[in-house]
Parts: structure tokens; C-alpha cells; sequence
């Protein structure tokens, strides 16, 4: 195996090790946190595009349009 290939390989052996000691409550978290992260970036990103006096309509737009996207390619 090459030395990339290996690297790669242990480093995602250790995140599924750590993942697997984590709590199982605090794992549960992970998701609201990760979306309230994101959803933080997002609106920083729509202030710098539109402004901030129309960041928060921009911000609803787009987690709408997510959302509709998310359901057009369930399964």
C-alpha cells in the first residue's frame, strides 16, 4: 500500500476509534451542533453577499431551497 493510502487509512481508523469511545449522548448532539455551525456560516456568508439587513430573508431562502433539494433526491 502506498504511504498516502496508508495515512488515509489510519487516520480514518483513529476518527471511527475516537467516534466509537465517544458518548452515545454526546454523539446524539453532533447533529444539532454541526446544523447551528453551519447554519452560522451560512448566514455570515449571506451578510457578506447581500448585506446585513437582508441576510436573515436570504439565510430562509436558502435553507428552504436545501430543504426542497433534500427531498428531491431521497430515495
Amino acid at each position: 500500500m502506498e504511504p498516502i493510502a496508508q495515512q488515509v487509512d489510519e487516520i480514518y481508523r483513529r476518527r471511527v476509534l475516537r467516534a466509537r469511545a465517544t458518548d452515545p449522548l454526546e454523539r446524539m448532539w453532533d447533529g444539532p451542533r454541526l446544523f447551528e455551525m453551519a447554519c452560522r456560516v451560512v448566514r455570515r456568508g449571506a451578510e457578506d453577499q447581500v448585506g446585513p439587513e437582508r441576510a436573515e430573508a436570504e439565510f430562509q431562502r436558502r435553507l428552504k431551497l436545501a430543504a426542497l433539494l433534500s427531498e428531491r433526491h431521497r430515495p
